[in-house]
């Protein structure tokens, strides 16, 4: 009873929780709690559409205690229900199986039936028409229908009963399915009991038939085997989908059908349900149809952006009024999993203003109330998202809306101006919206200040480096000022030489790099308008105090002598633990991670104008720069941002999934105490995160959720400590489209690895790594063909395989180079082995200790007078030595 109690306060606190709803339905139906069970099953029904399972269990519950023609007929009502949410094969012969059962034991018993053989009849035509192009399962319905039939013909061999199924077989053989054969045979044993006579005719015509049909089958089999053999993987069904859609004449209701067996399975995959939608809109359009498709597809997915606004854009084909495709936007906009991913929501609200915006009448004398409107919206959504999403969307997609439309529609120049000069100040790392600027000013032909727009900002921490680059470098061709040309392209070729060291080849970046990025920038805003306050207020302060006093502490500090000229050494020591304030933030931005480290000099900070996105005019600015006043470096800890892991309130999590989001986290960590800020960072082999909590003690209670999981993989929780920082180690280039395994068990064979991971995209080529006697190692490689997947492998990290938790990396290219840098050397070694005697193969000079010689022509007593202690050998010679008694002494 307790867990029944608790799996019901969940459900009130957490109403959308699929798990739970169906963990209910299984304890009420445990106990027996029938009344409660019904109303249980028919609350999940309005939130969530059913599996096949839960609707044959309620169903066959519900004929448990149905003995009332009222209550069997509510039994027929959860049938035609159950159709609404997913195809299911089992649900339709269990349904006519129930009312034909139901029919044949009435007439026995002399009573009135559910329904009348005509109605049985509409509805067996119904279920055929509705499976009739499932290749594989379709004549489980059929069959069902011919042997009702059959039995009827049997009572009534009438020549009216004959000719209806001698056309259901005519039409049954020249529809195509895998049964074929057995529907042939079926054929025949009709004809020779009921036309006997025309039985080879018949047969003949039947046989060319069944031909065309196995034609037809000959390119879909294997597609039919694959599928039947693993309906679990969901690109068997890609293959078979994109298969029929690249036919010339594409077979609309097989390939429908193809899709509703798909969606059955795979109901959770929001790219499958656009596709049906798309394919749907193409080839059929009919307004029941694509309504029906789209209502399913948002009640599945209903955190999907994207089949929230193809069901708004389904209202609009279908003339709906306004009001109703409002409703759609508004209902996602107050979805709660919608609100759960940035992006899904942003693509709801980009449509719901393009759609509002197109219904408005512009050629209209006075639309200044219309333009106020949608700048208050844009406005307002643009804070909404940065209050729910901190720090807000990298890629400035509201932005850019609200830009185009003061150029394109409201048709002010000022405020486009205005806005692109405020936004790519706000979202400086957007390379994309850098480039929109540009171009508007080349439209505008304000060329001049382009090429300081380029200059000012190619060295921003862009989302896309390497494509500003590109267009700046296009740019620059048509330059006709030569010096100012090459001046550009000396930059330009040695900012591109600087990217690729780093990696950055091309102009596909990755959203994580982008988001990085962005949050790198926002936390360095931040910390700058903390410094501009904190300094107002202390300029604030100091007005308070005396003005005298203050004039008084001027002039001496004026007639003060020049102490940096007394003692120049000191005031070297002094400077070194000094800096000016723009050089602290952009000296060096530290992550605690081994991969990262972002660095600018000085030289680059002029050039890059600072950080602050201002353009530099022709015209002489007016107003003076003071002078920056050198002040002594702070303590770490008043750059948080900078400091991640200094504060004992901070915790650092390692180990997390791929697929964590910021929402998630904060969700697990907060009860044990007010969350500061929390920075989630994502690296091709790792992802991890700095909490920064009020106090340390609520930093230190989260430590119990050490080796716990979170999403399926074990995380490591502690006190973030940098002492602990791995050294720094040389930047490798990587090939991110393999990955590195290891601890596999040693049973496991290459076309497992390739099963496992084919999940996550197109397998290049597997290599399992072993001993010269071929035995494994336990370590291999996948590859890709894009990086994409490979990332999307990462998923695999930590899972169990054979009782061993495997590990799964980017593989690292350093290993390759080692490997080729050592078959390098031994393959120069090899080569110098003819060169050298025999004896010499094996040694080298280094470890030969030295020995002198000394040859004297004067006769000593003692042969013998090498001096102890030293390494200098002296030999007395009488003769003249040999060349084979100088090989003797030197040991050769």
């Amino acid at each position: 009873m307790k867990i029944l109690n608790d799996l019901s306060t969940g459900l009130k606190e957490n109403p959308l929780s699929y798990d739970l709803h169906v963990k209910y339905i299984e304890k009420l139906r445990e106990m027996g709690k029938y009344d409660e069970l019904k109303a249980a099953r028919n609350n999940m029904k309005t939130i969530y559409p059913l599996s096949e399972t839960l609707w044959l269990e309620w169903i066959n519950d519900e004929k448990r205690v149905a003995y009332m023609p009222e209550e069997k007929k509510n039994i027929l009502k959860l049938y035609e229900s159950s159709f609404k949410d997913y195809y299911s094969i089992n649900i339709w012969k269990e349904y006519l199986e129930y009312v034909i059962e139901d029919y044949n034991t009435s007439k026995e018993e002399e009573e009135e039936s559910l329904l009348s053989v005509d109605e049985i009849r509409k509805l067996c035509e119904k279920a055929i028409n509705v499976t009739k192009f499932d290749l594989t399962n379709s004549h489980i319905i059929w069959n069902i229908y011919k042997d009702f039939e059959l039995k009827i013909l049997e009572e009534n061999p009438s020549p009216e009963n004959i000719k209806k199924i001698n056309e259901m077989f005519l039409d049954r053989l020249k529809t195509p399915h895998l049964d074929i054969d057995g529907t042939l045979n079926s054929y025949s044993n009709f004809q020779s009991n009921y036309d006997n006579e025309n039985y080879e005719k018949n047969l003949v015509a039947a046989s060319k038939r069944v031909s065309k049909v196995k034609y037809h089958l000959k390119y879909r089999q294997k597609f039919e085997d694959k599928i039947s053999e693993d309906p679990t993987t969901l690109k068997n069904f890609y293959d078979y989908i994109n298969f029929e859609l690249n036919q010339k004449l594409i077979e609309i209701k097989q390939t429908r059908i193809l899709f509703e067996k798909a969606i059955s399975i795979h109901c959770l995959d929001p790219n499958l349900w656009e596709k049906y939608i798309i394919f749907i809109i193409n080839k059929m359009n009919v307004k029941q149809v694509l309504l029906s498709i789209c209502e399913r597809a948002i009640r599945n997915c209903p955190w999907s952006g994207k089949l929230w606004n193809h069901y708004a854009n389904a209202k609009k084909l279908s003339k709906c009024s306004k009001e109703e495709i409002l409703e759609i936007y508004n209902k996602a906009l107050g979805h709660q999993l919608i609100m759960n991913d940035m992006n899904n929501y942003i693509e709801v609200v980009i449509s719901k203003i393009n759609y509002e915006l197109s219904e408005v009448n512009w050629n209209e004398d006075n639309n200044d109330e219309k333009i106020e409107y949608f700048r208050n919206i844009f406005s307002e959504r643009i804070t909404e998202i940065e209050t729910y999403f901190n720090p807000g969307d990298p890629m400035g997609r509201i932005e850019k809306l609200w830009i185009d439309t003061e150029f394109k529609i409201f048709n002010n120049i000022e405020k486009t101006k205005e806005l692109y000069e405020k936004f790519t100040k706000k979202i400086g790392t957007n390379t994309s919206l850098w480039l929109s600027y540009i171009d508007f000013e080349i439209q505008q032909g304000n060329r001049s200040i382009i090429s300081q727009l380029f200059k000012s900002n190619y060295k921003r921490h862009l989302d896309n480096p390497m494509k500003f680059l590109n267009r700046w470098n296009e740019f620059n061709q048509n330059n006709t000022n030569l010096h100012e040309y090459y001046e550009h392209q000396y930059l330009i070729e040695l900012y591109r030489q600087k990217l690729e060291n780093d990696g950055i080849y091309d102009e596909n970046q990755t959203y994580e790099y982008m988001y990085q990025q962005y949050y790198q920038y926002q936390q360095l805003q931040k910390h700058r308008e903390n410094k501009h306050k904190e300094k107002e207020k202390e300029e604030e302060t100091n007005n308070n105090t005396n003005g005298i006093k203050r004039k008084r502490e001027h002039n001496n500090e004026k007639n003060k002598p020049n102490k940096k000229r007394k003692d120049e050494s000191g005031v070297k020591e002094k400077l070194e633990e000094k800096t000016n304030y723009d050089n602290q933030i952009t000296e060096k931005i530290k992550e605690n991670d081994n991969d990262n480290d972002i660095k600018e000099n000085e030289n680059d900070i002029k050039e890059n104008n600072s950080d602050e996105m201002k353009i530099e005019n022709d015209e002489k600015n007016d107003k003076v720069e003071e002078k920056s006043k050198i002040e002594f470096k702070k303590e770490e800890k008043e750059k948080p941002w900078l400091n991640k892991n200094e504060n004992p309130e901070t915790v650092f999590v390692n180990k997390l999934p791929p697929s964590i989001e910021k929402s998630e986290l904060r969700e697990i960590f907060e009860k044990y105490g007010n969350i500061k800020d929390i920075r989630l960072m994502h690296r091709s082999n790792r992802s991890f995160a700095y909490i920064d909590y009020e106090t340390s003690e609520e930093s230190h209670a989260s430590l119990e959720l050490n080796d716990t999981e979170i999403k399926g993989k074990k995380v490591q929780v502690a006190i973030s400590n940098p002492s602990l920082k791995k050294p720094e180690v040389p930047k490798i280039k990587q090939d991110n489209k393999e990955l590195y395994l290891s601890n596999l068990p040693f049973s496991i064979t290459k076309e497992q690895l390739k099963e496992i991971f084919s999940k996550y995209g197109e397998v290049k080529d597997v290599r399992l790594i072993t001993k010269s006697n071929s035995q494994p190692v336990g370590t291999g490689f996948i590859e890709y063909i894009d990086e994409k997947s490979a990332f999307k492998g990462l998923a695999v990290n930590g899972t169990e395989i054979d009782g061993r938790i495997i590990n799964v990396t980017i593989s690292d290219n350093r290993n390759k180079n080692a490997q080729k840098q050592k078959q390098q050397k031994k393959a120069k070694q090899a080569q110098m082995k003819p060169m050298l005697p025999r004896r010499m193969m094996n040694h080298t000079f280094q470890n030969r200790p030295t020995t002198k010689l000394k040859i004297s022509n004067t006769k000593k007593s003692k042969p013998d007078s090498m001096s102890e202690g030293t390494n200098e050998t002296t030999t007395t010679a009488t003769v003249s030595k040999s060349n084979d008694d100088f090989r003797k002494l030197l040991g050769l």
